[in-house]
């Protein structure tokens, strides 16, 4: 999954109904709209906090995939603050 959606990769016409999905006793709701797929974290600390991306296909994503995608985000996250840790590290001068 490409994490990085450009507003270009999110313009087709699909839209799709919001589901809930319960991965490692974390709620979310998945939304696909427009192209792209986000999930908002609704069980976790920061209300609204989630992630979004496309397929480099474009097409929707699986329960399977859907589950590994967050899973990914899970694993990354600072269990103190609820939000992802800082991917790079800072420079030490």
């Amino acid at each position: 999954m490409d994490r990085r959606p450009a507003s270009s990769a999110c313009d087709d016409d699909r839209v799709f109904t919001p589901s809930r999905i319960v991965v490692d006793g974390e709620t979310f709701v998945v939304t696909e709209e427009s192209g792209c797929v986000w999930f908002t974290w609704v069980s976790g600390l920061n209300p609204g906090y989630g992630f979004g991306g496309t397929r480099s296909d474009r097409g929707p994503l699986t329960e399977d995939q859907a589950r590994a995608e967050i899973r990914l985000f899970l694993a990354g996250i600072d269990p103190e603050s609820g939000y992802l840790d800082d991917p790079v590290p800072a420079p030490r001068i």
